[in-house]
């Protein structure tokens, strides 16, 4: 006879409870056949939904190597695309009170961190506490572009570890409330990010900056667009370089790539302060 099947691991069904149309280890008999021609294959979820499938799956794991091998069987949990998702599984289980679930969450997030992390790699800088103040100060949307604004950073991946590393600190120190506060200002910021930095958004940001024809029009797209002083806009615009070289229009490859070169200078300036 087959063996039973196990029963899902109490934190990942916490989790479940919480999550519209997420189930964990659903039982019962199989559906009954269909009779006719096969069902045109489904497509596959949405990333979204594919992340929760996997955060999930991580929860579950039973043993260090059980939890490598789904991570590795998951290329959407690699680099920084699992990070909003984990900031909001983590504040939707502190809001439904589940704190085991909420430290599952940032020790399923810190281990794939770390088996990210090449060999020797320093430990990231921690957050400034210039930086964590402004995020902390900022109630509103408006006022967390603002910050992102005035400090680029924040728009980065170690901003985010940062936060939660501030988070687990909290935690470790008996303040809940904190630790709270500050995963909900961090799934926040992981939103407005993940707005920002969207492929389109970020691609008609670097466009108007390359179109700008003057400094004051330069000025008021960096105002406008703060994602311009990333990482991922430097990406951008060396795209939008290599395109135009491609197309052979070598003087709009050379104008994207001195409009790259002049937002760096702006960002070193920035983090000077």
């Amino acid at each position: 006879p087959a063996a039973p099947a196990r029963p899902p691991d109490a934190r990942a069904q916490a989790l479940a409870a919480h999550i519209p149309g997420l189930r964990v280890g659903a039982g019962g008999p199989p559906p009954p056949r269909r009779r006719g021609p096969p069902p045109a294959p489904e497509a596959p979820p949405p990333l979204e939904e594919r992340l929760i499938a996997a955060i999930q799956a991580l929860l579950m794991a039973d043993t260090p190597a059980e939890f490598d091998r789904i991570a590795a069987e998951h290329p959407e949990l690699a680099g920084d695309t699992a990070g909003p998702a984990f900031a909001q599984l983590i504040a939707i289980a502190q809001r439904a009170g589940e704190r085991d679930v909420a430290a599952a969450l940032r020790a399923a997030r810190a281990r794939l961190a770390a088996r990210e992390a090449p060999a020797g790699e320093p430990a990231p800088a921690a957050l400034p506490d210039r930086s964590y103040q402004a995020v902390m100060l900022a109630n509103s949307r408006d006022a967390l572009l603002a910050a992102c604004r005035d400090d680029p950073a924040l728009l980065e991946p170690a901003a985010a570890d940062g936060l939660s590393a501030r988070a687990e600190a909290a935690l470790d120190a008996g303040n809940e409330q904190l630790a709270f506060a500050i995963e909900t200002r961090a799934e926040e910021l992981a939103a407005l990010r993940a707005e920002l930095l969207a492929g389109p958004a970020l691609l008609r940001a670097a466009r108007a900056l390359v179109e700008a024809e003057d400094d004051d029009e330069l000025a008021r797209v960096l105002d406008g667009h703060p994602a311009l002083l990333t990482d991922a806009a430097q990406e951008a615009l060396l795209g939008l370089a290599a395109g135009a070289r491609a197309q052979g229009d070598d003087d709009l490859a050379a104008l994207a790539l001195e409009r790259r070169a002049m937002v760096r200078r702006v960002r070193a300036g920035l983090e000077r302060g």
